[in-house]
């Protein structure tokens, strides 16, 4: 269905037209209800696209953003889990999957990453080392593409800005090659630190 879709907004792109709206909207309805282990304070990482060390995002939220998929076609796709922590004023993301094949690639690697509410999009092309565009709430500061992809944020801090509802897109090229939710999308809670969970 997504696939689809975005085929079809393509089309309209490509001819120099505005696609319809409701091509932003599913047409399978998602059965499936995502699942957020909350942050419960602030993490520690390398920052270097893995983690090697079980202190590493020890406390990070994770979710399954591929929660929306059946089960059964999940060892075929690149974006599997994402966790997600803050420390300070950064908060830091790392997108776990099989990732590592597509550093051999002879197309570029492009991953956007979509905010709906804020409507940001930010573009990282990740075999070259350079972010295509970047958001002006959420701003990409530095990534890391190794066996994961690991990306750090300076969150532009707004009275009104306390969560972030947002997808992935991995390109190859001009080709999607997955989107993480598949079919939707879902919201973090970018600030909530649960200070009796703090783990010392």
């Amino acid at each position: 269905d997504n696939l689809f879709r975005v085929h079809l907004k393509n089309a309209y792109e490509h001819m120099g037209l505005s696609y319809p709206s409701d091509l932003e909207i599913p047409i399978k309805v998602v059965q499936r209800k995502v699942i957020i282990k909350e942050p419960k304070g602030e993490i520690y990482t390398n920052f270097d696209g893995k983690i090697d060390s079980i202190f590493e995002y020890m406390g990070a939220g994770e979710i399954d953003i591929k929660f929306d998929m059946s089960t059964m076609h999940t060892d075929a796709t690149y974006l599997k889990r994402m966790k997600w922590g803050v420390s300070d004023q950064f908060l830091y993301i790392i997108l776990i999957g099989n990732l590592a094949n597509l550093k051999n690639s002879k197309e570029d690697i492009i991953l956007n990453i979509k905010e709906k509410n804020l409507n940001e999009d930010i573009s990282i092309d990740l075999l070259n080392g350079r972010i295509i565009s970047n958001g002006q709430v959420l701003q990409l500061i530095e990534y890391r593409f190794n066996e994961y992809i690991e990306l750090l944020f300076k969150v532009v801090e707004d009275d009104f800005i306390e969560t972030v509802d947002i997808y992935f897109e991995l390109y190859k090229g001009n080709h999607i090659i997955d989107r993480a939710p598949v079919y939707s999308s879902f919201t973090i809670d970018i600030f909530k630190r649960n200070m009796n969970l703090w783990i010392v």
